[in-house]
């Protein structure tokens, strides 16, 4: 099944990490004097920002938990964590079957130009994949046969591709840098095919790449544009700023009515025709195949991404904002209602612990 992910600024998200890493113990302090308790820790804070469900049971969620990666996976409902190198940023994750997922984040987030990193599992554990990468890449979406596709800030798109080399007549995969169309920030990937893919941004910006080249798309919106996703190239969903739904058939881009003015920030198309979209405040929306339908909202949460296997198996992950802590957090829901997982991650290094749900 497909997923869809989108976050805020990476960077704003980091500098408030790093505010968050000196002021938290310092609240806490003042905290415990203030009541004359004690106060357990860690004080965390931590984000989920991405996650894929392939059709096989297996979903990936990936984060990061101050600079430490966070990587956590599912088989049926029960999550369990994985290690990865430390002292990086996971930031999305995608994947063509069990033994093939690729998830992608920064090496070093106290570099100002830090690398990107891309690491792919082969079913048996997490290695990087391919150097070569531009910086400020972002996004990853992987094919349903071989595209792999890397999109980020100011247009960015690279794809690993098969290169004839005419001096030898040898072919070889490497990555190719292709003209995405558009300067704006690229926030999110969908594809209904390798050669039907799509990709969104700031400032309302759509193009599309035909296994060719890539093309813009009008959206008749400036409104930042920040998840994708759909069931086939002519029924795709994009979702931003400002309660923002658009419905692609083909031919046009139209707006739904989303009952919401929250920004949206990821959306996924389940296949028996029913979405969800999610975002700011905790807002959750379910098109039920006819409308969109306001579930939940009202809550110090941003939901980033949206994963699933079915209408009435779908999971949403993001963080929770509280009074001194940032917590990722896992959504799940049955076709009845939203559970929610709580993950308290230690940023002190350390796996993630999933408690039971409530």
């Amino acid at each position: 099944m497909r997923r869809s992910t989108r976050r805020d600024d990476p960077q704003r998200l980091r500098a408030f990490f790093s505010v968050a890493a000196v002021l938290l113990p310092v609240l806490c302090l003042v905290l415990a004097s203030c009541s004359g308790d004690s106060l357990e820790g860690p004080y965390t804070h931590s984000s989920l920002e991405g996650i894929w469900s392939g059709a096989d049971g297996l979903a990936w969620a990936v984060g990061m938990d101050g600079w430490q990666s966070v990587v956590l996976r599912a088989e049926g409902q029960a999550w369990t964590d994985e290690e990865l190198l430390p002292g990086e940023l996971l930031l999305d994750v995608s994947g063509r079957s069990a033994d093939e997922v690729y998830a992608i984040g920064r090496r070093d987030p106290e570099d100002a130009s830090p690398d990107v990193i891309l690491m792919h599992w082969d079913g048996q554990g997490w290695s990087p994949f391919a150097e070569g990468l531009a910086t400020s890449l972002t996004e990853v979406w992987c094919g349903p046969d071989s595209a792999l596709i890397l999109a980020g800030r100011g247009g960015r798109a690279q794809h690993w591709e098969a290169v004839l080399d005419a001096s030898d007549s040898t072919v070889s995969r490497r990555w190719v840098v292709r003209a995405s169309g558009t300067g704006q920030d690229l926030l999110d990937l969908w594809g209904a095919a390798d050669d039907d893919v799509f990709a969104v941004g700031r400032g309302g910006a759509i193009v599309h790449f035909d296994g060719q080249a890539w093309s813009t798309l009008e959206s008749d919106t400036t409104l930042s544009l920040h998840g994708i996703c759909g069931r086939s190239g002519d029924d795709v969903y994009a979702v931003g700023e400002q309660g923002l739904i658009l419905h692609y058939d083909g031919f046009v881009w139209t707006p739904q009515d989303s009952l919401t003015a929250a920004t949206l920030l990821a959306v996924w198309a389940a296949p028996d025709g029913t979405a969800f979209a999610a975002g700011h405040d905790g807002t959750i929306l379910h098109h039920d195949g006819q409308a969109w339908v306001l579930q939940r909202e009202g809550r110090d949460e941003d939901l980033v991404a949206i994963g699933g296997r079915s209408g009435d198996d779908v999971w949403v992950v993001g963080r929770r904002y509280g009074a001194v802590v940032l917590d990722g957090m896992i959504l799940h829901w049955d076709g009845a209602g939203w559970t929610r997982l709580d993950i308290p991650l230690s940023q002190a290094g350390g796996k993630g612990r999933v408690t039971a749900p409530r």
